[in-house]
């Protein structure tokens, strides 16, 4: 719409939405390079503005694809009536599932035992998901038998609940990139450093690697070697979950174990034992698993206080103590810290230390208080 000897547009995108509105000022033909959550690729505009009074401007040689619309050229007219198919992106899935599934099953001839799995890009924008294992991880593994699970990549805060999308079946969680952007760490960028817990605790899964040890943009150093703060939280969360015994995660039922990171307040209920975890200071760098192996409560984690609630506490007949296993063997490390425990008649509190900074010359692991066990008989 032309107003005061200039160009006022508004483009909307399929469902009706307004995405992009500008001015533009000087006659003639414009370019307008558009991008966002509906567009796959940034995409230029061409267009003819004469700045007369007209509510019309003249679009040449664009074309914008929301995702999962598909194209009506005469060769995807083609595919879409003999193969049934919704969209390009569906038509692309398939193709690349039949092609990943040779190789797997080229890999299981030479060696059936060798593990595969698939590496999922999971974009800030989950709407763009379509035509990769995102889209669908349960059918990527039912079409491709020898791939041994799929596992998502996480970079983003709000993409944490995406993990459940890949807790099904056979399929376990593992994620093979999380990464600290250093520029943007108050923004919705994940700090990889307490994710580990949650892996574990909640989903019982193998692991995760952190992205990028060194550089410039993401890594935990820099290029010359100095350590960030999150190199100092990851280091801490490695020391803690080392000592942990190896056959905690073996056989495990679900119900008896409980992974956490980044909560205000979280209530655990394991068995007869209610357990509320609380931070000890920001909630952003509280993280721990605990679980129930036997008339044992085992606690694992940093900087978080836990109070656990149970009927007639026989304060006699209860052990507390720090301690590590080492190849499986528990070495116990005697009392906790001063005032970092209390027990009552129906209940008891412990807390655990709060990251340690130390420089890596000077970090002994057994000095923090990052694992705590309660036997209640």
């Amino acid at each position: 719409m032309a107003r005061n000897g200039r160009v006022e547009f508004a483009l909307t995108d399929t469902t009706g939405k307004q995405q992009w509105n500008g001015y533009i000022e000087t006659a003639g033909k414009q370019e307008l390079h558009l991008g966002g959550e509906f567009i796959r690729e940034k995409c230029q505009m061409i267009i003819q503005a004469d700045l007369s009074n007209t509510d019309t401007i003249n679009i040449f040689n664009t074309t914008i694809m929301p995702i999962a619309e598909r194209c009506y050229c005469h060769r995807c007219n083609e595919i879409f009536t003999n193969w049934n198919f919704q969209s390009d992106q569906h038509f692309q899935q398939a193709v690349f599932i039949n092609y990943i599934n040779s190789l797997a099953s080229a890999v299981a001839e030479i060696d059936a035992d060798f593990p595969l799995y698939l590496n999922v890009l999971v974009n800030y924008d989950a709407k763009t998901r379509l035509g990769n294992p995102y889209y669908n991880p349960e059918n990527w593994m039912k079409a491709i038998p020898d791939i041994d699970f799929i596992c998502p990549d996480i970079y983003f805060e709000s993409k944490i609940a995406v993990m459940d999308t890949f807790n099904f079946g056979r399929n376990i969680i593992f994620i093979p990139e999380a990464g600290h952007l250093k520029s943007k760490e108050d923004q919705d960028y994940l700090n990889a450093f307490s994710l580990i817990f949650l892996i574990l605790g909640k989903y019982q899964g193998i692991g995760i690697q952190v992205y990028d040890l060194k550089g410039s943009k993401f890594g935990l150093l820099s290029l010359d070697g100095q350590w960030k703060k999150n190199a100092y939280l990851v280091r801490n969360s490695y020391s803690a979950i080392s000592q942990l015994p190896s056959a905690l995660f073996v056989d495990v039922d679900k119900h008896s174990i409980s992974g956490f990171r980044n909560v205000a307040k979280k209530i655990i209920q394991l068995g007869a034992y209610e357990i509320t975890v609380t931070p000890i200071t920001a909630p952003k760098y509280t993280r721990g698993i605990v679980a129930k192996k036997g008339e044992n409560l085992v606690f694992c984690g940093i900087g978080f206080e836990a109070k656990i609630m149970a009927k007639n506490i026989n304060s006699k007949r209860i052990k507390i103590e720090r301690g590590y296993w080492k190849e499986n063997r528990y070495i116990s490390l005697g009392k906790l810290k001063p005032n970092t425990y209390e027990i009552g008649k129906d209940f008891i509190i412990i807390k655990m230390d709060e990251d340690d900074f130390s420089p890596a010359d000077a970090f002994k692991p057994l000095n923090n208080q990052y694992y705590i066990k309660i036997s209640l008989n």
